[in-house]
C-alpha cells in the first residue's frame, strides 16, 4: 500500500516539475527569440 501511495505522490510531483520546466523553457525561448 505504502509502495503504490509512494507511486502517486511521484507522479504528481513529476506533473508538477514537468509543467514547471514547460513554462520555463517557454519564457527563456520567447526571450531567445527577441534578440
Amino acid at each position: 500500500m505504502r509502495g503504490i501511495f509512494h507511486l502517486s505522490f511521484s507522479a504528481k510531483d513529476f506533473e508538477d516539475t514537468r509543467k514547471f520546466y514547460e513554462v520555463t523553457l517557454g519564457c527563456t525561448k520567447g526571450k531567445e527569440e527577441e534578440n
